[in-house]
Formats: structure tokens, sequence, C-alpha cells
């Protein structure tokens, strides 16, 4: 058993070795060059000179404010789409009027934001039943639908492009209703 186990060990650190870990020998007494600590000194210096030149990414950022018709938007997204249609888009939920992005790709970017407003539902069915029931005193056969966004697709300054440059940005949006046409 001890003989198999021999024979399967092909290779053995040499206990001869001098200056570190230079050289491991062979069972067929060949010695092999071992990467000596220059090498490996390199190897470590290359890496951390690439992470230093590329960066470690989500060095790209933008933050910001979001108004429309000089009111803060409460609640919405805002989306960052590539000019060219090139690339992954990026973008944040609109809370309190504020946004954040990170890890954005730097470029020229379509900027979509959209404002939704809260919309009272029911929330049993004794409420449903009261709100039918006033609808049909009313004369109403359905309630009316309420329209949740608040921005339009066509109001002043959405959609619009900007420039999102490396580092860290702030990039505010006060948005004004569409003008009549």
């Amino acid at each position: 058993m001890n003989q198999r186990l021999a024979a399967r060990a092909a290779i053995s650190i040499n206990p001869r070795i001098t200056g570190g870990l230079s050289r491991f020998s062979r069972r067929d007494n060949r010695t092999v060059p071992f990467p000596n600590r220059t090498v490996i000194s390199c190897s470590v210096l290359s890496g951390i000179l690439l992470l230093a030149v590329t960066g470690c990414g989500g060095s790209t950022g933008v933050s910001g404010s979001v108004s429309y018709d000089g009111q803060p938007v409460e609640n919405g997204s805002i989306t960052f789409v590539p000019a060219d249609g090139l690339g992954p888009s990026s973008g944040s939920t609109i809370s309190g009027g504020r946004y954040r992005v990170d890890d954005l790709a730097p470029g020229e970017k379509i900027v979509q934001i959209e404002g939704l407003k809260e919309i009272p539902v029911a929330r049993t069915t004794a409420e449903l039943a009261q709100q039918a029931e006033e609808a049909a005193r009313r004369g109403q056969v359905a309630a009316p639908a309420a329209d949740a966004m608040l921005i339009p697709d066509d109001a002043e300054g959405n959609n619009a492009k900007v420039q999102v440059k490396p580092g860290k940005q702030t990039l505010d949006f006060d948005l004004k209703q569409p003008s009549a046409r």
C-alpha cells in the first residue's frame, strides 16, 4: 500500500532548498524552477497599478433634485438612457424630490422622469361598497379612472439630453408643464 502511495506522489518538496522557495524536485531528481520573489512582486505590483489606472468601478454617480412646476416630485422614477442606444440604462426612484444613481456609465444620456401621484383605493370590501353607493347617488355607473401619472412625457425638461461625466456630480431637474400647441 505504501508503494502505491509513493508511486502516486510524483512531486515532493525538496528539503534542501536554499534561498527560500526557489525550486522543487520531482521523483526523477529533475529540478523545476519555482517563481521567485521578483516575479511574484512584479505580478502583485502590476495588479495594483492596473486597478489604480482603471479604477475599481462605481466611481461615476449622479444625484440631485426633481421638481415639476416648482413642487418637489414626491414619488417617481428617473432613468438615464444612453443617447446612442448602446449600453445599459440606469435609474433610481425619486423620493421626497431627491434621487441618486450610482454606477452610471459616463457619456451622453437621455433623462426620462416619471412622477406618480397617490390614488386612494378601497382597502376593504365595505369601503368599495360605500364608494359604489356614492357613485350611484351621483348617477355614475362607474368610478372615473384616475390618472396616476403626474408628469407627462412631453413636459418641458423631460427626455432631455445631459452629459454624465466620470466621478460624482449633481444634476437637478425642474420640469414644467408642456407648452400649449
